[in-house]
């Protein structure tokens, strides 16, 4: 049995009471459409799905579960790239360039100066983080998949930010002498750890994007 539109319509209908990602719900009518292909053409009922997908809080859990290992997948993707190019010899020259700019404008300017071209450096970061995303908006806000790629694309952000503010500015004094070649190093990890899921995220958000163009049109 091959589902027709009508078919994916009712059941994404019925899952949408408990999923409200719809990548998740395309995970599960696939699940079922392919379970359904070797069999006789059956009705597509309420009756029906609640048996084959069992009751509300059943459908929760499988939902929970899907999430986990989509967030699991994109965990482990990504810091498997990034140890694979700081393990090639383009990656290593890369980041070796890097702590030499670091590491000159350590000792070139002064702390203020510092402390300005680290917020010109992680703007530029979020900067290419919103080119990256910014052309998703019509899907972003009910696709889990893109939630945890950004999650992870800010990641290394968010570790700079927080290392440079709240810990060497605001609560230890030793931030002169420690604080700014830590900041600095985190900092090139942080542009190295863009660079090397850069294909990856742009793969990833052109396949879905092509998904929920799909999925519209077997929905509406």
């Amino acid at each position: 049995m091959i589902l027709v539109k009508y078919d994916i319509q009712k059941i994404d209908n019925f899952l949408k009471k408990e999923v409200t990602n719809w990548d998740i719900r395309i995970e599960m009518i696939d699940h079922l459409a392919s379970k359904l292909e070797s069999q006789e053409n059956i009705e597509i009922t309420n009756d029906f799905l609640r048996k084959e997908f069992g009751p509300y809080w059943k459908i929760r859990q499988t939902a929970k579960l899907k999430m986990n290992a989509i967030h699991f997948k994109y965990r482990k993707l990504f810091f498997q790239n990034f140890v694979k190019y700081i393990q090639s010899f383009s990656g290593l020259l890369i980041l070796f360039f890097l702590f030499i700019v670091e590491f000159y404008v350590v000792l070139n300017y002064t702390i203020n100066q510092f402390y300005k071209m680290n917020i010109l450096f992680t703007s530029l970061y979020i900067l290419v983080f919103v080119l990256l995303y910014v052309k998703q908006y019509r899907w972003k806000n009910n696709a889990l998949v893109i939630n945890y790629l950004m999650h992870y694309t800010v990641f290394p952000y968010f570790v700079v930010s927080n290392l440079f503010y709240n810990l060497f500015v605001k609560r230890l004094k030793i931030y002169p002498k420690i604080g700014v070649p830590i900041i600095g190093i985190f900092s090139c990890l942080m542009v190295v750890w863009l660079l090397s899921n850069y294909k990856m995220i742009k793969s990833e958000l052109a396949t879905y994007a092509n998904y929920f163009d799909n999925y519209k049109n077997v929905t509406k």
